[in-house]
Formats: C-alpha cells, sequence, structure tokens
C-alpha cells in the first residue's frame, strides 16, 4: 500500500498549471512547498501554493533549503515565512516541517549542512513552534551523507532516482525496491524516486512515495498518533473550534496554544467521526472526558497558569459544539 508526494519550488510554476486539486484527484496525498532560503530569501509562489493546497490535501508543509552555519537565524527566518504566508498553518490537520540538506553552488562554505546543524535546526522549530518532533522531516539524500548521518534525531526523507519519464505512479519501483534501503542505520518515511514525474499534467517534476495505505496513516506518520479519515475541511473546522474554545483560558504569554495543537491531534479525529452519529452533543463530550483529562493532565505540570478544570469545561463546549460551526 503507497500513499505519493509532490514537492515543488518556484522551479515548477512556468512548466504547468499547479492544478493542485488534480493533483489529489490523481492520488497525491501529501505536499509541500519551498518557502525559504538562507537567512533571507523568500520563494514567491509559496503564498499561492499554500493557499491552493489548504483545503485539498491531508499532509501540507513547507521546506527550507538549510545552508551551512547561521542555524537559528535560517529558522527563524523559515517560521517568519510561514507565518506570513499561512498563518493558518495550526489549524490544517496535520502541517508538516521539510528540511533540505542538499548541496548546491552557492553554499558559502562550500558543504552540505552537517547532522548537527539539521538537528538544530529541527530543535528550534520544535521549541519555538511547540510541534510534535514527528513533524519535522530532513530531505538528506544517501548519495550526498552515505553513512553521515548517525545521530540523526529527525525524520528522513531519501533521494534514489528510477530511469525514465512519465506518470508518477507508474515510475514508482514499489515498496519492495532496494531504494528504500536504510543508511546511516536510518529507514526512510519517504523516498523521493524521480524528478521527472507528471503529475496534474505537468512535468518534470518531483515524486514521492511514502508506504502506508491511508490518509489516516500518512497524518499518523507525522502526528504520532492514530486517526480516521476524513475530509480535509472539516479537520480544519474542528481545529478552529478547539482554538477559539482554549483561547480565553490560556495565558499567552507563558504557555501559548502551541503546546497544546499535538497534545490534543489524537482527539480530533475521533471527535469529528462522534459527532456524525450523535444525537446528544452533551453526551458526546461526556464520553470524551476521561480522555480529555488523561491528554490534558500532563500540562498543567510546572505551575501552568491554568486548572484542569478550565481546560476540561472549555473542550466540553467544544465537543458540545461542533456540529455547529
Amino acid at each position: 500500500m503507497t500513499s505519493y508526494g509532490w514537492d515543488c519550488s518556484n522551479h515548477d510554476w512556468p512548466r504547468g498549471a499547479m492544478d493542485l486539486a488534480r493533483a489529489r484527484r490523481e492520488g497525491v496525498a501529501l505536499f509541500t512547498h519551498k518557502a525559504s532560503e538562507g537567512t533571507s530569501f523568500t520563494d514567491p509562489y509559496v503564498d499561492d501554493a499554500m493557499t491552493r493546497g489548504r483545503a485539498v490535501f491531508p499532509v501540507l508543509g513547507t521546506y527550507h533549503v538549510l545552508w551551512p552555519q547561521n542555524t537559528a537565524a535560517q529558522t527563524d527566518h523559515w517560521i517568519d515565512v510561514v507565518t506570513g504566508s499561512a498563518p493558518w498553518w495550526r489549524d490544517h490537520p496535520c502541517f508538516v516541517w521539510q528540511i533540505d540538506a542538499e548541496l548546491f553552488q552557492n553554499f558559502t562554505p562550500y558543504r552540505p549542512p552537517t547532522v548537527a546543524e539539521i538537528n538544530a535546526c529541527g530543535d528550534r522549530l520544535v521549541a519555538r513552534l511547540g510541534i510534535n518532533p514527528e513533524r519535522v522531516i530532513a530531505y538528506a539524500p544517501k548519495w550526498l551523507y552515505q553513512d553521515g548521518l548517525r545521530g540523526l534525531k529527525y525524520q528522513l526523507w531519501a533521494s534514489a532516482y528510477v530511469t525514465g519519464s512519465g506518470g508518477f505512479k507508474a515510475l514508482y519501483p514499489g515498496d519492495g525496491n532496494n531504494r528504500w534501503g536504510a543508511y546511516s542505520g536510518i529507514t526512510p518515511a519517504i523516498l523521493q524516486f524521480t524528478s521527472s514525474a507528471t503529475i496534474a499534467g505537468q512535468s518534470p517534476t518531483d515524486a514521492n512515495a511514502i508506504k502506508v495505505g491511508s490518509d489516516a496513516a500518512l497524518q499518523a506518520l507525522f502526528l504520532g498518533t492514530p486517526g480516521d479519515d476524513m475530509a480535509v475541511a472539516d479537520q480544519i473546522a474542528i481545529n478552529k473550534h478547539t482554538d477559539a474554545a482554549l483561547d480565553p483560558v490560556i495565558n499567552h504569554g507563558t504557555y501559548g496554544l502551541a503546546h497544546l495543537h499535538d497534545q490534543i491531534a489524537a482527539l480530533r479525529a475521533q471527535v469529528l467521526a462522534a459527532v456524525g452519529a450523535a444525537s446528544d452533543p452533551a453526551k458526546l463530550a461526556a464520553a470524551l472526558l476521561p480522555s480529555l483529562v488523561a491528554a490534558l493532565t500532563p500540562l498543567m505540570q510546572g505551575g501552568a497558569p491554568i486548572t484542569k478544570e478550565l481546560l476540561v469545561e472549555a473542550l466540553t463546549t467544544v465537543l458540545g459544539s461542533v456540529d455547529n460551526p
């Protein structure tokens, strides 16, 4: 069972219509687009890409071309670009952050990022955004790093190309192909298997495979939690309801919504799935309260300026009204 991904940048836009809805209909479930590079470059198409992809793909994200050195400044630039281009990114059911660790001719110094620099970028994302580490993935191909990625803390996106060109599904060599082999002691989570594919009538372009058989399993790869298949727009609605109820009871100065998003991600799918069959929203909320308490109790540690009761009350309100946006 295989899911497919498409990663793009400004270089792709002159090659076709960038019809993301058509790409989704053809079977693409993961879409990332270049956001930034170094400490100052912003991809001129990232705004359009995020707008078009927002309600289309179960997994959506951006990538940053990581230069050697100045990792903190680069990561901050990336975050600023995404915050401006997709201020709603936390509302998406599965927004991911792809570190592009390659080697380009304009790099100064001329070398690929080290494992320490890749890890530092991921660590800063996790710390600043409050996301779980599974949402960060490093594109670091075997042909460049070989055994030099030992110690990598984040998921690995590999690159090993087939020959030829054509439709992305026809080009995929299969889940059992040796291009999926581990290197640096790490088994890749994603395989980029060509740069000569046709997706949504557009070519040449990159195509990627993930060895999962459903949108829910694909999201779980990044969320670290199981979920149910559902429309992206419905998941976004759930997230907005949750944030709206939590916002009044959270002290943004010391806590912030960022730290809650991944804690309650596992609940969102079951909430939406249950709402459709629930005749009494209050009963639905009550049935989920034990899970809510279990998920949120760890957040009360360390003297946070909120109480379990306030959070449970707020979330109960969300669960009771989510079917009436």
